[in-house]
């Protein structure tokens, strides 16, 4: 429990935003404050206590108002946790959570497929959007393609011209 870290205690931060695990070393702990101010009551809901923390990287944090009861605190995308162990877990949980995303990759790329031909059902207009856009995109890809033959056209003349030219000059100089 973080009431039992004292400086120099190992301390384990993971950005999940980020995706980065630090450990630190506590350089300070407040004593409890909050509602409960009494030194017996020090465990009681409502106590805070807020913990520095150094890294190796040279940089440092200050984590607020942590419960003084608990083993691990949540800011945000940042888990702070006083145990390698309580990490860890933190850590499987994350990739046994994005596993599980991935395995409904396919099955949500199929529901985008789909949703398509419904609202294409439900509405004509969508229905009409669709093969306006479909047929567009054809007629870009179709014009497209006939730029690229006419620079290949105009490359072929522009070759043509320069041979006919060097024959000219050729002959002339003969």
């Amino acid at each position: 429990m973080f009431n039992a870290l004292r400086q120099g205690s190992s301390i384990f931060v993971m950005d999940k935003g980020n995706l980065t695990l630090k450990v630190g070393v506590v350089d300070s702990v407040t004593q409890p404050t909050g509602y409960n101010s009494m030194p017996w009551l020090q465990n009681m809901p409502g106590q805070t206590i807020d913990v520095s923390v150094k890294f190796d990287d040279g940089t440092s944090n200050e984590f607020k108002q942590m419960q003084p009861n608990a083993a691990t605190a949540v800011y945000g995308n940042v888990i702070v946790t006083e145990t390698r162990e309580l990490m860890a877990q933190e850590v499987e949980n994350m990739a046994r959570q994005s596993k599980a995303v991935l395995d409904t990759v396919d099955y949500h790329q199929k529901v985008l497929k789909e949703c398509d031909g419904m609202l294409a059902k439900l509405s004509p207009s969508f229905a009409k959007e669709k093969e306006t856009d479909a047929r567009l995109n054809a007629l870009e890809q179709s014009i497209s393609q006939l730029n690229g033959g006419i620079i290949n056209i105009t490359d072929m003349l522009s070759k043509m011209q320069g041979t006919a030219s060097a024959s000219k000059s050729t002959t002339k100089n003969q």
